[in-house]
This record gives structure tokens, C-alpha cells and sequence, in this order.
């Protein structure tokens, strides 16, 4: 694997993108298979548009939630848009596509997809991100000759940079494998976006958002419209069954409390949203900062209920803390004592 060096980034040019969220794959013997709105796909969106960039959005899921079908070769439940409705949705002037992978379970699924792509717009830029190519960004190159590139970790940088300067100087955009040829290259470490405030709200009119309100998606308790929302990146643990090191990195980034209380504001204004829901991978991990939002929550008159459904650390819930929570309707939350056997929590 060769290193390449980081310059500086060039000037922008219109590019037109699209971004795919491919269906769902999972065992035909699991229990159950929640369909929630692809947050990092409206993120992803927002960062391009800002830099004037046209975006179409193909959320295979959100197209067509409630269709479910067996993939024999892999004995596997796919739900959502077949591979061929995706490159049928694919617009004509089309320059780049990007896909994401977040969970190895999908990427045989997600493979095929590509190679359609690949096949049906041989002249396109390809390049894959998410959870499970960060993890093995050699291995998704080494078995999907369509693939350009793998964007490592966090993408709201790193897209935009593929997008504006891959095809001029790939060696110069951190935090990609790209390949030439036979020959794979891995470039310097991309830095974490620090300050989130920075970043534009999430491009939900590019998503069929309004599907997921139909099927009532939701991951903890259903009151109606529910939006989700991302308050912090990153977690400190170092939990070795977690993707997180990788992903995101340990170093814990958090939004102000009062511009998630104006994002709250902006989904009941504009979606008559009458539930949140918090995608953190540790919501609650300072004190001073959860205990500002139920202020600002209150202080705002919010009714809305709230809730944690993907976890949080239990260090951070004392009886001031949960009073809070419930105070400003947070219905729903989730933690992990993972084990109760000492030697298996020092283990992992």
C-alpha cells in the first residue's frame, strides 16, 4: 500500500451527483429489520449542494419500504428498489455516483448494485463510503473492480472533495484508497470535522421523507411524525466490538445545544413533527450539555416528545439529569450494561 501526500484543494466546479442508499439486506431468520431515514445520505446531500453541486438523492428504501423480497443465491430478505429501478432513476448527465455501505451483511448486495451501475454508465466516477468500507476499504476494492474509490470515516468533507478534484489529483484528498490500475493507493489521515455547527442542516427534501412518515418509522416509541437528528459525533470508549474507532475516531465533537433546539423547531415547522429521535452513537456523555438542552427545551416551549433509541452511557444519568429528561418528554431511551461479568466487560 503506497502513501500519497496532502496539497492544497483546488477551486469547486458544478459536478452533477447521485447518491445512493441501496436496499436493505438481512437473514431471512432475523426478528426484526427497522427502516429509518438515512441521515449520513441528507447530510451528504447538504454538503454538496452547498457547494453547488446537483444532487439526486436515490433512497432505495425509502422508495418502496414495504417490499420485501428472498435473494436465493444468498439466502437473505432484501427490501426496497431493485438494483435495476436504481440505474433506471439515475439522471442522463450524470458524473458521479456515490453509494453507501454501512453494514457488511449488505455489501454482496450492494457489490451488485455497483457492477449495474458500473455497466449501464461505464463513464462515471464511482466511489463507495460508510461503516463497512472503512473497515475494509482493500477488501471493497479488491472485489468490486467498479469502484474508484473508498472514502474513509466521516464524509462531509471528504465528499466534496471527491467530487471537485478526483479526476484532476486524487493523491492530494485525504482520506481515501483509490486504485490505478492494479495498484491501490491509501492517502494521508482526513482530520474530524470539529466545529458541527459549521455543517448545513440535513437535506431531507432530497429524501422521500415523507414515506417513513407513512410507514410510521420509528426505533423506540411511535407518537406520530418522528424526525431523527444528530447532536454529537464520536465516542471516547474504545468498546473492541464497536466500529466506532475507526468510523468516527475517539475524540467526542458536540453541536451547540441551542442550534439542535432550532433544528427541533424547524421539523415541527415544517413536517409537523411530534417526535425526535437522537441518532448519537453516546447522546449523553456531559452533563452541562444535556442539562442546556432540556433548559433551552423548555425555555422554547417545545411539546414534542424526544428520545435516545440507539443508547447512551449510564454514568451521566443521575436523578437531576433524568428529572430533566423527563421534563421535557424524552419517552424513550436505551443503555447497554453489556455484561455482568467483570471479566467479560475488561475483555471487551
Amino acid at each position: 500500500m503506497k502513501v500519497a501526500s496532502l496539497s492544497v484543494t483546488k477551486a469547486a466546479s458544478t459536478v452533477s451527483v447521485a447518491l445512493i442508499r441501496p436496499p436493505m439486506a438481512f437473514s431471512r431468520s432475523s426478528y426484526a429489520s427497522p427502516i429509518n431515514p438515512p441521515l449520513g445520505l441528507a447530510y451528504l446531500s447538504a454538503a454538496l449542494k452547498e457547494r453547488g453541486h446537483h444532487v439526486v438523492c436515490i433512497d432505495a428504501v425509502g422508495e418502496d419500504p414495504t417490499r420485501l423480497r428472498v435473494q436465493p443465491e444468498l439466502n437473505c430478505f432484501v427490501r426496497g428498489l431493485s438494483a435495476t429501478e436504481i440505474v433506471e432513476r439515475l439522471p442522463a448527465d450524470l458524473k458521479a455516483v456515490g453509494v453507501s455501505c454501512m453494514f457488511s451483511q449488505e455489501w454482496l448486495v450492494t457489490r451488485d448494485l455497483i457492477n449495474r451501475v458500473r455497466l449501464a454508465r461505464p463513464d462515471v466516477f464511482v466511489f463507495v463510503g460508510g461503516e463497512h468500507v472503512t473497515a475494509v476499504p482493500e477488501h471493497v476494492l479488491d472485489t468490486c473492480t467498479a469502484v474508484d474509490a473508498v472514502a474513509l470515516g466521516e464524509g462531509d468533507e471528504v465528499i466534496v472533495d471527491l467530487v471537485e478534484r478526483f479526476c484532476t489529483d486524487p493523491e492530494t484528498i485525504p482520506g481515501i484508497v483509490y486504485r490505478v490500475g492494479e495498484d491501490l493507493y491509501r492517502t494521508e489521515h482526513r482530520q474530524r470535522v470539529r466545529n458541527l455547527a459549521d455543517l448545513p442542516f440535513p437535506d431531507w427534501e432530497s429524501i422521500p421523507i415523507e414515506k417513513y412518515h407513512e410507514y410510521e418509522s420509528c426505533s423506540g416509541v411511535y407518537e406520530g411524525v418522528t424526525m431523527p437528528i444528530l447532536a454529537t459525533r464520536g465516542c471516547p470508549y474504545q468498546c473492541t466490538f464497536c466500529s466506532n474507532p475507526k468510523m468516527w475516531g475517539v475524540r467526542y465533537y458536540m453541536r451547540p445545544p441551542s442550534q439542535v433546539i432550532d433544528e427541533i423547531e424547524d421539523y415541527v415547522r415544517r413536517y409537523r413533527a411530534s417526535s425526535i429521535e437522537f441518532y448519537d452513537l453516546t447522546a449523553i456523555l456531559r452533563k452541562k450539555w444535556i442539562h442546556e438542552f432540556c433548559d433551552l427545551y423548555l425555555e422554547r416551549g417545545l411539546k414534542i416528545s424526544w428520545s435516545l433509541p440507539t443508547g447512551t452511557r449510564s454514568e451521566a444519568l443521575d436523578e437531576t439529569t433524568l428529572k430533566k429528561l423527563k421534563a421535557t418528554n424524552c419517552n424513550y431511551l436505551t443503555y447497554a450494561p453489556e455484561s455482568g461479568s467483570e471479566d467479560t466487560l475488561l475483555a471487551i
